[in-house]
């Protein structure tokens, strides 16, 4: 074999072993890729399920919370105890006319019963904040499905309804009554500021205003005497009450009335005392004015006693009584009747059985008429028997019911 041949044979070798070793290399990174490929996709499944039985855990997990929250299981028993409590809550917000009633239950969706009920009732905004929160503030399986508010014409009051449906689970742990599990947020002291945001506003009427408190000024006491004036508040919203109470620096003993603004005070020590008295009303939100009072307490001024003029012996008066006489007895009309003549001006006076009589000291009613004499009835508990001939001070007292 040449040289020229030699070195052909030799590049033509060099060339199959690049060749064959090329192949092998591709034979084999192919099935590492592959290898990978079904490493990486079995790790992929193995997440996947890892995933799906978390995710099982935690639907088990609500599973059993809402197992716990849901009314009982049986539908019926259900009813009854969840609309006692709704229409306790509407009892403790204090809504007139206070109303629950079961409407039909919707076509159950798998274990699921869903029952709704309806709460109706008259309240202020604040009564219906509170049945609200109240409602929520217990953790049922429940949730609100509808809210209707419609204001009563002149009243602060609306009509509500409201709308609740409630889920029974077949697994219920209650058997014969409901949760006693507590929503930890709205259940809480805190709540108090949710509801007071939510009336906050009234949307169903204008602004509030604020009371107008009269003047009070400052006002000068004794020691030991009692001190009272009265505060007057006006408010332009028809429909609010005002009501009166005193700042925490008002001193000991003094009070002053809810409704009237009466203030009352003894003061045991001397000095200069400070505080405020508040009017309030019961808008919503409620409004207040205050007015600053300044209380001078001194010392009582001193008493001059002074003897008395003697009395004089008082004359006596002139008493038309004594000049009133009885003239006679007669009958009128088939009615027994007297004439009594006033001297001093000659009148006669022609009286019957019950008539009034009033000359004078005496004042009564004519009693009883006699031939020649009559009974008058002075006061409950005498009668003055008058002669003919006699004035009417010179009649015969007797007791009521003599003869």
């Amino acid at each position: 074999m040449t040289p020229r041949e030699k070195k052909l044979a030799a590049i033509t070798g060099l060339m199959a072993v690049v060749l064959g070793g090329f192949f092998i290399w591709n034979q084999v990174s192919t099935a590492l890729e592959n290898r990978h490929s079904a490493i990486a996709s079995l790790d992929q499944e193995i997440a996947d399920k890892q995933s799906t039985i978390k995710r099982a855990g935690q639907a088990t997990k609500r599973l059993n919370q809402y197992e716990q929250r849901s009314l009982p299981a049986s539908q019926e028993v259900a009813r009854s105890v969840y609309q006692d409590w709704l229409l306790d809550l509407a009892e403790q917000a204090e809504l007139e006319k206070a109303k629950v009633t079961v409407s039909r239950a919707p076509n159950s969706n798998g274990v699921i019963h869903r029952l709704p009920f309806n709460v109706s009732g008259i309240g202020r905004l604040d009564q219906i904040a509170l049945l609200l929160q109240k409602l929520y503030a217990n953790d049922h399986l429940h949730l609100i499905r509808g809210l209707r508010i419609t204001p009563i014409t002149d009243s602060r009051k609306l009509n509500v309804t409201i709308g609740i449906e409630a889920a029974v689970l077949p697994g219920s742990t209650n058997e014969n009554q409901l949760t006693n599990l507590a929503n930890p947020w709205l259940a809480s002291t805190n709540s108090k500021k949710l509801v007071d945001k939510i009336i906050d506003r009234n949307l169903f009427a204008p602004p509030n205003h604020p009371p107008k408190l009269a003047s009070i000024g400052s006002k000068r006491a004794y020691v030991r005497r009692k001190l009272s004036f009265t505060a007057k508040a006006t408010d332009s919203d028809p429909l609010d009450t005002v009501t009166y109470e005193l700042s925490k620096t008002a001193p000991d003993g003094s009070q002053i009335g809810g409704s009237s603004g009466q203030f009352s005070w003894t003061p045991k020590e001397l000095g200069t005392f400070e505080f405020d008295i508040l009017s309030k009303d019961d808008g919503i939100p409620s409004k207040t004015a205050r007015q600053t009072v300044r209380v001078t307490v001194v010392e009582p001024p001193k008493v001059v006693v002074t003897k008395p003029p003697p009395t004089r012996p008082r004359k006596p008066g002139f008493d038309i009584a004594k000049h009133t006489y009885l003239i006679g007895t007669t009958e009128r009309r088939g009615r027994p009747e007297i004439w009594l003549q006033v001297r001093t001006t000659g009148k006669i006076h022609k009286l019957s059985t019950g008539d009034a009589v009033s000359f004078g000291s005496i004042a009564g009613q004519v009693a009883k008429i006699g031939n020649r004499d009559a009974e008058i009835t002075i006061g409950d508990q005498q009668r003055i028997l008058v002669r003919i001939g006699e004035n009417l001070l010179e009649a015969d007292k007797q007791p009521a019911g003599g003869s």
